[in-house]
């Protein structure tokens, strides 16, 4: 396990977790082998000599023989399982058969429709890449780095040492098919270094490296469909750091939004960041970078697709992704030789935030390869309709009025490649813009009870919306200890997202006092909003604090602007007209009587033709004669005309026949 304590804080990677369960297979002494896919790149092997790759285990399982090194543990000989069929569009490098992650996001599906092409970029923003690395295809041209001690601008994102960056960079695009390795996610996307954290840089250098973000994105705007991959992010001690906090970050949180809002000719850049390692004890909507607005923020599930014990939770966390954690890590590419994170040019046990980050960028290339005209704000919702439920059995879980589940451990759940695809292809640019809608500030000084909800009416909205994106909230309270103050906010239908959690007294947080903040949530989205009804709960465990101002804002659709139709003119009514009727709103039978009455016209009219000729005068023929033939054929187009009235009387018929001018029914 290692850090880099630098000015935005460390990069999130950590040591594998063990996971003890009987015969399983765990990690010893920073070194783990479960028999399948990870005993190659793993030699543990006992003190008694056997010169086998062996597998620790915590319990007496068959076949399995006491250590003499680490007591009360025991060893067994791995059992080489053969490997699962290959796929169709499986690589042929070699390590391919180990990158569960590849088939737990359904990346080899993905590949059917795209593979992230030269159409899609990705930037490792990071503490840069080893360009001579035989598995990385680095677009040297366009990369570049800084200086963090004098912010000068370096023609290049190359460093002998850049073991951090040089691993994310292979989880998102390793090549594929050159008979090393493994494949990353995006394998066909362009690899962008942007070499911006330093080994060794002191918190005095932060200045040169906020300035260098920004300029980082500035650069970054200009160069087409780039998906900008960070991770890294402020330390994993619980304290509230980065953009929206403090003034020394208030041109990065700038520069973020004009590159939200400009990159990618207007249609909206895209940033990933880790959401941090620091488990319960820390929560990323304290992590400024992770809970910006503008960024798709991304934790972590081990091989069995549960949270993992370092991924924070957070309402602002949107999807997670494959790393560490169980069994098995990440293959990746690894500094050559020995200097890296394992003996060798690849590693089996990369993991953190810092390895799900970089997959959900590869699955944004492979989108952004497949609809290059999608706009930022489409990519985060198709992650976000396509993530695929995990452990909902968890009480985390929350089913929002628009039907939507949410957790602040998982987001809205694992990153899908293949669905992902499938749906950009389909998915259709709505025509309408978002807009943000705020409430006025709510001052007041409201004490805070212990271990009771105390409860704030926010004040009205300045608009409503039809469907709700992100939602924030401004919150500043007075207390000594902030990991003593839960705080959850409350949507109009009910919906409850969890903004903070208690944090146990033996953590240090470094922040003594609580921090004025803003917290955001992604529990509400696609629920309506009207102008009123939202709430705010704070509980204190130690009764020492108070509120002292909120101020919500909402981002969303606001409702259609379409005038509806306006209702006809009710039909006079006078004492002497009959009662209205209610219409018959099925138009099958209004249809029928329509041709009905042009069939009965066309066919009395071909009767009073054919009674016309067939009467015409005749000299030869007597009166009486000519009386009886006229009687007959009246009386048969009367009963023909019957026929075709539908059941009409003789009366009314004879009416309508004796309003024919010149004839008439004897």
């Amino acid at each position: 396990m290692w850090w880099f304590v630098l000015a935005f804080g460390t990069l999130h990677h950590v040591s594998l977790r063990q996971r003890h369960h009987g015969c399983e297979c765990v990690s010893i002494d920073q070194c783990i082998s479960n028999g399948v896919d990870v005993a190659p790149f793993c030699g543990c092997m006992d003190i008694s000599g056997e010169d086998y790759v062996i597998c620790y285990t915590t319990g007496a399982c068959p076949g399995s023989f006491s250590s003499t090194v680490y007591t009360g543990a025991t060893f067994r000989p791995c059992e080489y399982l053969p490997p699962p069929p290959p796929h169709q569009n499986a690589c042929n490098d070699p390590l391919f058969t180990t990158q569960w992650h590849l088939e737990r996001i359904r990346a080899p599906d993905a590949w059917s429709y795209t593979t992230g092409g030269t159409l899609s970029s990705i930037a490792i923003v990071d503490d840069g890449l080893q360009y001579t690395h035989g598995d990385l295809r680095v677009d040297v041209g366009r990369s570049f780095g800084w200086n963090a001690s004098t912010g000068r601008r370096l023609s290049t994102a190359h460093s002998s040492n850049a073991i951090h960056g040089t691993a994310t960079a292979g989880v998102a695009t390793a090549i594929r098919d050159n008979l090393r390795g493994g494949c990353g996610v995006a394998w066909d996307a362009t690899l962008i270094g942007v070499r911006l954290l330093t080994h060794g840089a002191s918190p005095a250098d932060n200045v040169f490296m906020s300035e260098s973000f920004v300029s980082s994105l500035s650069e970054l705007a200009t160069l087409g469909n780039v998906i900008v991959s960070n991770s890294w992010g402020p330390p994993d001690d619980g304290r509230v750091d980065g953009p929206m906090h403090r003034d020394l970050y208030s041109e990065v949180d700038a520069a973020m939004h004009s590159f939200y809002n400009s990159a990618r000719n207007g249609l909206g850049g895209i940033l990933v960041f880790a959401n941090g390692n620091g488990g319960r004890f820390d929560n990323s909507n304290d992590d400024g970078f992770a809970s910006h607005p503008t960024t798709i923020a991304v934790g972590a599930v081990g091989d069995d697709n549960r949270r993992t014990q370092y991924t924070e939770p957070g309402a602002c966390v949107d999807v997670v992704a494959p790393s560490d954690g169980g069994i098995r890590g990440i293959v990746t590419t690894d500094l050559i030789g020995d200097s890296g994170y394992a003996s060798g040019n690849f590693t089996n046990a990369f993991g953190g935030t810092s390895a799900s980050a970089p997959v959900v960028s590869g699955v944004i290339a492979l989108i952004l390869d497949a609809r290059p005209d999608l706009r930022a704000v489409d990519v985060r919702h198709i992650l976000i309709e396509t993530a695929r439920l995990v452990h909902v059995d968890e009480v985390n879980w929350v089913r929002n009025s628009a039907g939507r589940w949410f957790s602040p451990w998982y987001g809205f759940g694992v990153v899908d490649a293949h669905s992902a695809v499938s749906k950009a292809l389909v998915w259709r640019v709505p025509v309408e813009s978002q807009e943000e809608v705020c409430s006025d500030n709510w001052f007041g000084y409201l004490g805070l009870n212990d271990w009771e909800w105390r409860r704030v009416s926010i004040p009205s909205l300045g608009g409503t919306l039809r469907f709700i994106d992100r939602v924030s909230i401004f919150v500043d309270v007075v207390h000594p200890w902030r990991g003593d103050v839960a705080m959850r906010l409350i949507s109009p239908s009910g919906t409850i997202s969890q903004l903070t959690f208690e944090v146990p007294n033996s953590v240090p947080l470094r922040d003594t006092s609580f921090v004025p903040h803003t917290y955001h949530s992604n529990a509400f989205y696609m629920e309506s909003s009207g102008s009123n009804g939202w709430m705010m709960d704070f509980r204190d465990v130690t009764s020492r604090g108070r509120v002292r101002r909120l101020r919500l804002c909402i981002l969303g659709t606001p409702p259609r602007e379409v005038p509806l139709p306006s209702a006809p003119p009710p039909p006079r009514f006078t004492p002497h007209s009959p009662s209205p009727q209610p219409e018959d709103t099925d138009p099958t039978p209004t249809r029928i009587s329509a041709w009905v009455s042009v069939g009965s016209s066309l066919v009395l009219a071909c009767c009073l033709l054919l009674f016309t000729c067939c009467i015409g005068p005749e000299e030869e023929e007597d009166d009486a004669e000519e009386d009886d033939r006229r009687r007959r054929m009246s009386q048969a187009v009367v009963a023909f005309a019957r026929f075709f009235f539908l059941g009409r009387s003789e009366e009314e018929v004879g009416e309508r026949y004796d309003n024919v001018p010149g004839r008439s029914i004897s």
